[in-house]
């Protein structure tokens, strides 16, 4: 998930409501599922400009109105996907969902909201291939979301909440 108006702080505070167990987290310890796997992990970091919150083990941005609220003030982005190759995009924009839809399936739900960067969403919400990737160069793009490696690898603060 990504918001380009949350600090780290804001977002540990909407996601994870202050509960949990707080500490430093490389991407690799994250996913040890012996340690964690009762638990899901919030890292939070800043990377081009965009706070980035990468979740182990769980799939909050997909419940309830969270990514509303990480886009209360700017805009938020959800890329997912797991081990099952469930895969979903969100896209919300002052505080509303613009679009969420599993690439490559129909039933997309895209507004109407005319921008450059929700003209291409729809182009790519209809199309067959492609996926995430697509989507992902296109917030690159339009929206200058710029993920570095670096920025998810090293150590982030983290939340472990037991589920």
């Amino acid at each position: 998930m990504f918001s380009d108006s949350l600090s780290p702080a804001d977002v540990f505070r909407v996601l994870g409501g202050g509960a949990g167990e707080r500490s430093l987290m490389t991407y690799e310890q994250s996913l040890d599922a012996v340690l964690y796997g009762d638990s899901k992990i919030l890292r939070v970091g800043v990377s081009g400009g965009w706070t980035l919150c990468q979740e182990s083990f769980g799939c909050t941005g997909l419940a309830g109105d969270y990514l509303s609220r990480l886009s209360a003030s700017g805009q938020a982005l959800l890329f997912f996907w797991n081990s099952e190759a469930l895969t979903t995009f969100a896209y919300a924009r002052r505080g509303k969902v613009e679009a969420s839809f599993e690439p490559g399936m129909p039933g997309a739900m895209v507004s109407a909201l005319d921008s450059p960067f929700m003209r291409r969403i729809r182009a790519l919400s209809v199309a067959r291939d492609g996926g995430l990737n697509d989507l992902y160069r296109a917030a690159r793009d339009i929206l200058s979301l710029d993920l570095r490696r670096s920025d998810v690898e090293r150590d982030l603060p983290a939340l472990r909440i037991a589920r």
